[in-house]
């Protein structure tokens, strides 16, 4: 009877899993980037992004390195683009918490795991759960950066939905035969033990409102512009109280105190209630810092979207000939907004919509200043343009 218990046990296992429903290889400039799967009970593509059901996503890296700044840039713009203005307002937190939960590059063989199958948002890497997202749609929203209407590459949206019986039966093969590297899941480990111990250093931030909105144009007759609208400014963040330098100095001469006692293996040492309220009030600071930050690099992207998109003009034989697609063009921005390089990044396949976006690219320089709470000297963002004859 114990044998049968266990046998039956073991059975229905697989069962309650989730299906794996689609597979896609995302690519940038002709390298892979990773493999990605969709796991749900329905089969419909349409149904993922709005039926209440568990849902899960999966990337096994195939790129030599994922650094945090990538993993930031690929969802930050997916979503940016793809989000209402009030989703994007809404979810702002969490978006954040996501995007900048790598502490170190992913590596080639790792997984990624993002389910709600047991109700929150869980994130796990090489099987270690690094995030818990109360919401469990969160997921879902996620999903929009892959299959949304200006997904993270136009091919990697294909292969997730369209994806033919051989060319599965190829990919799941390579799926199989990624592994993750010895070392890596206690690696992954490590960044949890290290964060416990972290304390953050205590900075002012200040946010500096928009010196005047962006205008809406319209791109250009028989071309459809859907870049969302601007979101308003970030709001300003509160000051950090003038006691906070009197403070970090008292804690450091109290624990130069404490070392100079002599050790007390049998005594428990409460922490002082002023270091206890120290340390939230610096985690509440870098919470917020980084809040204000992942939205002002969003409002950065949809308006350099909207002035990149009002620059291109739909080529006159393309038009003829009822021709559409999407190019995605990546540009190298300096601080001041000046451009430094522009290249395609994914082609339509047809070079007269590539060379008209690359056109429209260059011509939209310079563009908008870099906000201040962005950090570093040059800034890499892709543009998608995408050339939709309009339907009467």
């Amino acid at each position: 009877m114990r044998f049968l218990l266990f046998f039956l046990t073991f059975w229905l296992v697989p069962a309650q899993a989730l299906e794996l429903q689609a597979m896609g290889t995302y690519r940038r400039l002709n390298n892979d980037i990773y493999l990605a799967a969709v796991y749900s009970d329905l089969s419909d593509s349409q149904q993922w992004l709005t039926a209440e059901q568990p849902l899960a996503l999966e990337i096994r890296v195939l790129a030599e390195r994922i650094s945090p700044r990538r993993f930031y840039r690929l969802w930050n713009e997916g979503l940016a683009i793809n989000l209402s203005e009030a989703e994007m307002n809404a979810r702002l937190e969490d978006i954040s918490r996501f995007s900048n939960l790598l502490k170190e590059d992913l590596l080639e063989g790792d997984r990624v795991l993002i389910t709600n199958e047991s109700g929150p948002c869980r994130v796990e890497i090489n099987d270690v759960e690094v995030l818990v997202i109360d919401d469990g749609s969160f997921v879902r929203l996620l999903l929009t950066a892959w299959i949304g209407k200006f997904p993270q590459s136009p091919g990697f949206r294909e292969d997730l939905l369209r994806m033919n019986p051989a060319a599965r039966q190829a990919l799941e093969t390579r799926w199989e035969a990624q592994q993750v590297k010895p070392g890596r899941t206690s690696a992954i480990a490590g960044w949890q033990k290290r964060d416990a111990g972290h304390t953050p250093e205590l900075q002012t931030v200040t946010v500096v409102a928009e010196e005047q909105a962006i205008k809406t144009v319209a791109v250009a007759q028989n071309v459809v512009s859907d870049v969302p609208k601007l979101s308003q400014p970030a709001p300003a963040l509160p000051p950090v109280p003038r006691q906070a330098a009197a403070v970090t100095v008292a804690a450091a001469e109290e624990v130069q105190v404490e070392k100079a006692l002599p050790e007390v293996t049998d005594k428990v040492v409460e922490v002082p209630q002023q270091l206890r309220d120290k340390e939230a009030q610096e985690q509440a600071q870098e919470k917020a810092q980084m809040i204000a930050r992942q939205q002002a690099e969003m409002q950065y992207y949809r308006a350099l979207l909207r002035q990149a998109n009002n620059q291109v003009e739909y080529p006159d034989q393309a038009l003829r000939k009822r021709l559409e697609g999407t190019v995605r063009v990546s540009v190298l921005l300096n601080r001041e907004g000046e451009l430094l390089v522009a290249d395609t990044s994914e082609s339509s396949t047809l070079s007269l919509l590539d060379r008209a976006a690359l056109r429209a690219a260059k011509k939209a320089a310079p563009y908008p200043p870099v906000p201040p709470l962005m950090e570093g000297e040059n800034f890499e963002f892709d543009i998608p343009f995408r050339f939709v004859l309009a339907r009467n």
